[in-house]
């Protein structure tokens, strides 16, 4: 079931962000997030949950690209499975219905930063329809790595 994030799922989606930051170059972060920080987000954007039998087993959520008005239509996604949750195809259904949260709320293109080595988050992207805007080579640094930043872009609103 895809369903809205309440405060009960900050420790399930602390233990998938979590377990990604210390074992991957998903993201470029290495600190970890705490409780209080993925109840935040659950307060103050939209968080999405793919549930299994009552568990949170992955989540998606949307924040701002960057500051300032005119940038008002545009977010940038974050989405990470479990690992066992991963080839169900609940990432589409996560991200299916985080596209139409975004519209919902007046954006019109979604942002996803992915790891130039992270050829699974490319492809998942470019199969939803996300085409690559830019590489940043060499931007992101963890465990002692440099690693190129993908701009991958989403124009949700079908006008040209």
């Amino acid at each position: 079931m895809i369903r809205f994030a309440d405060a009960g799922d900050a420790d399930q989606i602390q233990a998938i962000w979590n377990d990604v930051i210390a074992s991957s170059s998903a993201t470029f972060t290495s600190e970890p997030k705490s409780k209080q920080t993925v109840a935040e987000l659950i307060d103050t954007r939209p968080v999405i949950v793919a549930d299994h039998n009552a568990m949170a087993v992955g989540f998606a959520s949307y924040g701002p690209f960057r500051a300032g008005p005119g940038y008002r239509y545009v977010a940038e996604h974050t989405i990470y499975l479990a690992p066992e949750a991963q080839g169900q195809g609940l990432g589409r259904r996560l991200m299916a219905t985080l596209e139409q949260t975004a519209q919902d709320h007046g954006i019109d293109t979604l942002i996803g930063g992915i790891g130039g080595e992270n050829e699974a988050a490319y492809m998942f992207h470019a199969a939803l329809g996300f085409r690559e805007v830019g590489r940043l080579p060499g931007l992101g640094a963890k465990f002692g790595n440099r690693y190129d930043l993908v701009l991958m872009q989403k124009n949700l609103d079908a006008t040209p």
